[in-house]
C-alpha cells in the first residue's frame, strides 16, 4: 500500500526551500522520471503531439522541474512528449 502524495501547498514548501538553498542542473533518462501523484493538468493526445513537435523542432528550451526523489514538478506535458517517442 503507497503513502498518499503530500498537498500541493505542502509539496510546493518542501521544493521552494530545496530549490533556493540548492539548485541543480542534471540530465535525467527519461524513463527514470516519475509523475506526481496529485498532478491536476491532463494533456490530450493531440497536446503530446504538439509539444514533441516543438521539442523536435526548438529542443528542451524549458527543463523539467524534479523534486528530490525524482518526482516530477512540473513538466509533465513534456516528458509525456519525450517518451512518445523514446
Amino acid at each position: 500500500m503507497s503513502t498518499p502524495p503530500p498537498s500541493p501547498l505542502k509539496f510546493a514548501r518542501t521544493l521552494k526551500e530545496r530549490l533556493v538553498n540548492h539548485p541543480q542542473i542534471e540530465m535525467k533518462a527519461v524513463a527514470t522520471l516519475r509523475p506526481y501523484a496529485g498532478n491536476a493538468r491532463t494533456h490530450s493526445k493531440k497536446q503530446v503531439k504538439q509539444i514533441a513537435a516543438s521539442i523536435r523542432r526548438f529542443g528542451f528550451t524549458n527543463p523539467i522541474l524534479l523534486a528530490g526523489d525524482g518526482t516530477i514538478v512540473a513538466g509533465h506535458g513534456r516528458v509525456m512528449a519525450a517518451r512518445s517517442w523514446a
